[in-house]
């Protein structure tokens, strides 16, 4: 029996768009009379991009950002997850339960390679009450939740720090300035210091974090969604409800949220390692 997770895809828009947005600001400077290396500031780097990694490391715990960063990899070869695969499957098993009772679905719950719809269904085919069914369930999807999006936050919250440090940068670089102003020889650094971190925090945050913080939101959204439908379908089983009404259900998904969950939008990773 198929499910609605295949096997990783190559994302080219994530490379498409963090390659192309800093390349297009490398290229303006340079057409503007600039230098690339006037863009290579080792002291800014320092300040802001290692100040900004130190900040998140403040923030998150050490075992939320070893999850965090697993499910980055969601960001270049995200898993596809395909919603009407998993409408396909639960269709499937309601129909035999329809036929043959919740004591076939017991028996073809043990095939399944799907972790949550196998846990979902072998509660449903011991008869544990609908209501209990779904509440049980959800609280289980809540704790995926939390991790499917812990990348997500990791990344919004590397955006929401890098501007303000990149004004730091700036600020210490002007400090260097004001301190050798008898010395013209140390103001071009201090200024090019001063300048460039504001550059890297704004440009970073913009450019590359935010970004990417919201894309993998997306995705773990649209994850979570997968356990929606699963848990849909399999309190409509355990309620006995006949099988076109739960298609109905199932398929109130699929138009709200597009059809098939296809390509790029539909990664899973560690976090949600249980909701594939």
């Amino acid at each position: 029996m198929s499910g609605g997770k295949k096997d990783r895809a190559l994302d080219m828009m994530t490379l498409v768009g963090g390659i192309g947005g800093t390349g297009a600001i490398c290229v303006a400077h340079v057409v503007e009379g600039g230098y690339m290396s006037q863009l290579l500031q080792p002291g800014a780097f320092l300040i802001v991009f290692i100040g900004t990694l130190m900040c998140v490391v403040l923030q998150f715990s050490g075992a939320d950002m070893r999850v965090a960063l697993n499910d980055s990899l969601e960001l270049l070869m995200p898993q596809v997850v395909d919603l009407e695969a998993t409408v396909e499957q639960i269709m499937e098993l309601a129909k035999l339960a329809r036929r043959k009772g919740m004591v076939a679905i017991d028996r073809e719950v043990q095939g399944l390679d799907d972790p949550f719809l196998k846990q979902a269904m072998g509660m449903a085919a011991d008869g544990i009450e609908p209501k209990a069914l779904r509440e049980s369930l959800e609280r289980r999807k809540d704790t995926l939740s939390h991790e499917a999006h812990l990348a997500g936050h990791y990344w919004t919250a590397l955006g929401g720090f890098a501007p303000t440090i990149g004004v730091l940068g700036a600020v210490l670089g002007l400090m260097h300035v004001m301190a050798h102003l008898d010395d013209p020889n140390k103001l071009g650094a201090g200024i090019a210091v001063a300048f460039v971190a504001t550059v890297y925090g704004v440009g970073g945050a913009n450019l590359l974090f935010l970004p990417m913080g919201g894309k993998l939101a997306m995705r773990a959204d649209n994850r979570m969604k997968r356990l929606e439908v699963i848990i849909e379908g399999t309190c409509s089983i355990a309620s006995g409800e006949n099988p076109m009404i739960t298609e109905q259900k199932l398929n109130a998904f699929l138009h709200s949220h597009g059809g098939a969950e296809k390509g790029a939008d539909g990664g899973g990773g560690k976090g949600a390692e249980a909701a594939a």
